[in-house]
């Protein structure tokens, strides 16, 4: 009877430990997790920055290159496309989607100037399910090669009529007070790489940039934005006077289904 009794025991004792073990995580919850941890990393490097705004600090650069290195790893975490990134954001960090969730365009100030604003600015974007980096600014630290970056605005998408994808974005550059620009640049994936796409076309060329030129306290105002419709398919680029006066008048580009070209009746 003894003998019995042990061998009707063990299978119950099996079922108790399979009923308690833990249950895996859900690939939602994993991803939530990642995404958290994301925004808890970064954060302090952008305190850190922000906190150095009009209080020169000649290590603060040492702090942007350790983000922007973060970073670069961090592209590789297709989590980082959709990632929130609240304290981020809240600390100054630029992060603008694409609505097609291919590409998400990185920038933010880094304090480093007077005057003259110098931004970081990278993007992240995905191919055949891998993400890669791709890093507008800073570019190659030398003295011909001295950009101060960019700080976009608006990340839109429009597709063509072979069906290839181009990302346009629209960013501000602050140089020297009272000099600044607004501009719009397109850009395609070609294999694993970003590139620059000439789609806006001028009188005699295709260019891969708009810019547009602003003076004095003109670079502040709401309508010197250049601005893309919510469908990617009309990119509108402010009128300003010698005078630096804004219009409140636009020139109008539409896509063709290849390009972007001139709308003369636009206003």
């Amino acid at each position: 009877m003894f003998n019995s009794f042990k061998k009707l025991r063990i299978p119950v004792i099996a079922l108790i430990c399979i009923n308690s073990a833990p249950a895996a995580p859900s690939f939602a919850a994993e991803q939530a997790r990642s995404a958290e941890a994301l925004d808890k990393h970064m954060a302090p490097y952008l305190k850190k920055i922000s906190m150095a705004a009009g209080n020169y600090d000649e290590m603060i650069g040492d702090v942007d290159d350790q983000l922007l290195d973060y970073l670069k790893k961090a592209c590789g975490n297709p989590v980082l496309l959709t990632a929130p990134l609240p304290t981020c954001q809240s600390n100054g960090l630029k992060a603008l989607a694409s609505e097609d969730g291919q590409t998400r365009f990185f920038s933010w100030d880094t304090n480093t100037g007077g005057s003259m604003h110098y931004f970081y600015s990278l993007v992240q974007y995905r191919v055949q399910g891998k993400t890669y980096c791709a890093v507008l600014n800073p570019q190659e630290k030398n003295e011909e090669n001295n950009d101060c970056g960019n700080d976009f605005d608006d990340v839109r998408s429009v597709k063509t009529k072979d069906g290839k994808t181009i990302y346009l974005a629209t960013y501000s550059a602050y140089f020297s007070h009272p000099e600044s620009c607004r501009s719009i640049a397109a850009y395609s994936i070609v294999g694993t790489k970003l590139v620059p796409v000439k789609v806006f076309q001028a009188k005699s060329q295709l260019l891969d940039t708009i810019d547009c030129p602003l003076h004095d306290t003109v670079e502040y105002q709401k309508n010197s934005f250049v601005k893309i419709s919510k469908d990617g398919r009309i990119v509108s680029v402010p009128i300003i006077t010698k005078n630096n006066v804004v219009t409140g008048h636009y020139l109008l580009y539409k896509f063709d289904g290849n390009k972007f070209v001139f709308d003369p009746k636009g206003k």
